[in-house]
């Protein structure tokens, strides 16, 4: 259960109907996800886009479907606040809600830019906050930036609920996928914590603004893998 609760945390044969537009970030999008572990369909995740005067919104809500439903039934709300001024994301705050099931949590991120510390509500933990730090939601919005701008290499400091995790990213190929909602030309970006080995695999589409539309997320440990992959965006 626990693998599903992470894959949570982080979003037919027939091709979809995309309705997207160019400019995702600055006009918002509706994206939704199916997720898997070990290619077995567990459940959907709903990602919202919402863009407002110099700020966004990133809103998800994830639920088990199927059979998945026999062994987890948590729901998990994530909502990334962050200010959007001449293009540049800067968080605000990071809420993680998990609901419904045998454990219940309501955990907060703070990005304290005046005195340069991140804040934790988990344990009270904190840390130095710094240059291209995110949450876990922002960091995807951000990495869209980086692919846009053309940029191979990226360092990103990532908080989620539990802990803040620095990740070496590059773009490692080019390759052609298929998900749920169609074939895609994306950009393959392999992104690790060399502290924790916690690894996840980003396919990011040009045409639908370096969208992520399949990721996938391993713990070194034991190698088992959960994906996430696109079904429809509007």
């Amino acid at each position: 259960m626990r693998y599903f609760l992470l894959l949570l945390t982080f979003i037919s044969t027939s091709l979809f109907s995309i309705n997207a537009q160019a400019d995702l970030i600055n006009k918002g999008f509706t994206a939704v996800y199916d997720l898997s572990l070990m290619t077995v369909y567990i459940g959907t995740a709903t990602r919202q886009l919402e863009v407002g005067e110099n700020q966004l919104t990133y809103h998800s809500v994830a639920r088990p479907e199927g059979l998945a439903k026999m062994f987890v039934s948590d729901v998990i709300t994530e909502t990334s606040h962050m200010d959007y001024r001449d293009g540049i994301i800067t968080p605000r705050d990071y809420r993680y809600i998990q609901r419904g099931g045998d454990e219940e949590k309501n955990e907060q991120v703070n990005f304290g830019w005046k005195d340069k510390t991140l804040r934790l509500s988990r344990e009270n933990k904190s840390f130095p906050l710094e240059k291209n730090s995110y949450d876990v939601l922002s960091f995807q919005i951000a990495l869209m930036q980086e692919l846009q701008q053309q940029h191979k290499s990226f360092i990103f400091h990532v908080a989620d609920h539990r802990n803040f995790h620095t990740f070496n990213a590059k773009v490692v190929s080019e390759e052609r996928i298929t998900t749920p909602a169609g074939e895609f030309k994306v950009l393959k970006v392999d992104a690790l914590d060399p502290d924790s080995g916690k690894r996840f695999v980003l396919w990011c589409a040009p045409k639908l603004d370096y969208l992520p539309v399949r990721v996938e997320y391993t713990k070194k440990k034991d190698g088992d893998v959960s994906a996430l992959e696109l079904k429809s965006l509007k």
